[in-house]
């Protein structure tokens, strides 16, 4: 009997005991925390189309996704929610200190060209990037129940963080405009795996998501962009191009003229910035910097709406329904200067993007001057195109022969 008791006392001081932690301390839960842009020009390379996302996880390339706004709160910087060490926090354990979003607005979640997860806001082709900045390993803020943990055991931590606001590829519509983001948050867990909290200083919802964490801070992250479209607009919003009747026979169809004009907008530019604001719910007394970043060089690309047959040489197929056996082929310049040949002289390749410079000399290259133009005043912005009709595969079928294409004109 003896022993049995023994080898139970040996046996008890090898359990684990979980434990209920009680936190208190000084918390900041709920608000918004607003971005002062607005009044603010921006003109971002693209307003959509920017190009294919590459790589898994919808990885950016620094011209499909582009900064157009920072608000840092590094220390020396400022703090959210203001003076240095105003919160504090304690718990009857182990402790650690990360950060998170929630309430994610619908919507892709890009990855950054430095790998930071770009969460889309209310408007579609804005996003919005959290990471902290305190310990210098600038983590990025996690999506809930994930968490960038960052401390242990620190009885006093603000929050600092940089907030970036991005252009993502999804078409943008052009005009002063509010945005919604995520919850960004400071919380608090236990470091032991079994350890629960009792209590946190906000039991509210709000406070408190679930029995290992509560919410030290948390801001709803709002903000305004006065954007202007960095797309160039066609003098005439559409351009039909009489291609004529022609016999099955004649294999290619007199070259037409198939030109068009563009105005482009201001370039403004983009990747603004605000830093050291002490206010715990906005950005705007801090110090403002005007754009960084000027517009580039106009380039020019030609979506067709139906199948690309040959994307180097500028052919694409008819409409369904009508003729078959041909399709549109399309070459820079006028008719005039085109050849017989199956080979235009410089054809229009799909896929890629062409600089308007090289079609039109009164385009300027950029990068260009803050609040600049790609095309001086007055100065004649007409892209020369050609467009015939050209034997393809297939039996010849006479009908309709009729095709469409999307022009994109845009600030790179």
């Amino acid at each position: 009997m003896i022993r049995k008791w023994i080898l139970l006392a040996c046996l008890l001081s090898n359990v684990a005991v979980a434990a209920g932690l009680t936190c208190t301390g000084t918390t900041q839960v709920g608000g918004d925390y607003r971005l002062p842009n607005a009044g603010r020009n921006i003109t971002p390379p693209n307003t959509g189309n920017a190009g294919t996302i590459n790589g898994p996880g919808y990885t950016c390339t620094t011209t499909t996704c582009v900064v157009l706004f920072t608000a840092k709160t590094r220390p020396g910087y400022g703090t959210i929610p203001g003076a240095n060490k105003n919160m504090t926090e304690s718990c009857t354990g182990s402790w650690k200190t990360g950060y998170a979003v929630k309430d994610v607005p619908a919507g892709t979640v890009y990855t950054s060209p430095d790998g930071y997860p770009i969460y889309p806001t209310t408007i579609k082709g804005i996003g919005v990037s959290f990471n902290e900045s305190s310990a210098g390993s600038y983590l990025s803020y996690r999506r809930w129940p994930d968490v960038a943990w960052v401390f242990n055991n620190r009885g006093q931590i603000d929050t600092w963080v940089d907030i970036r606001v991005w252009k993502t590829p999804e078409f943008t519509q052009p005009g002063n405009l509010d945005f919604t983001g995520p919850v960004f948050m400071q919380v608090l867990s236990p470091q032991n795996a079994g350890d629960t909290i009792s209590s946190c200083p906000n039991n509210t919802a709000d406070g408190k998501l679930d029995d290992r964490t509560c919410v030290w801070l948390s801001r709803i992250l709002k903000g305004s962009i006065d954007f202007q479209s960095g797309t160039c607009n066609m003098v005439s919003a559409s351009r039909t191009v009489t291609m004529g009747k022609y016999a099955s026979n004649i294999g290619k169809s007199p070259w037409q003229d198939a030109s068009f004009k563009l105005q482009c907008p201001v370039a403004y530019g983009y990747n603004s910035g605000v830093s050291n604001s002490y206010n715990q719910y906005n950005a705007d007394g801090g110090s403002l910097t005007p754009n960084q970043t000027k517009n580039n060089s106009v380039k020019i690309q030609v979506v067709p709406y139906t199948t690309v047959i040959n994307a180097a040489q500028g052919v694409f197929s008819l409409d369904a329904g009508g003729a078959e056996g041909y399709g549109i082929q399309l070459a820079w310049g006028m008719p005039g200067e085109q050849t017989t040949s199956d080979t235009p002289v410089k054809p229009v390749a799909f896929g890629s993007r062409i600089l308007a410079s090289s079609l039109n000399s009164n385009f300027k290259n950029g990068p260009y001057t803050l609040g600049g133009t790609a095309l001086a005043t007055g100065a004649d912005g007409t892209i020369r195109m050609s467009a015939r009709y050209i034997r393809t595969t297939g039996t010849v079928q006479p009908g309709p022969a009729n095709g469409k294409v999307e022009i994109i004109a845009a600030y790179e």
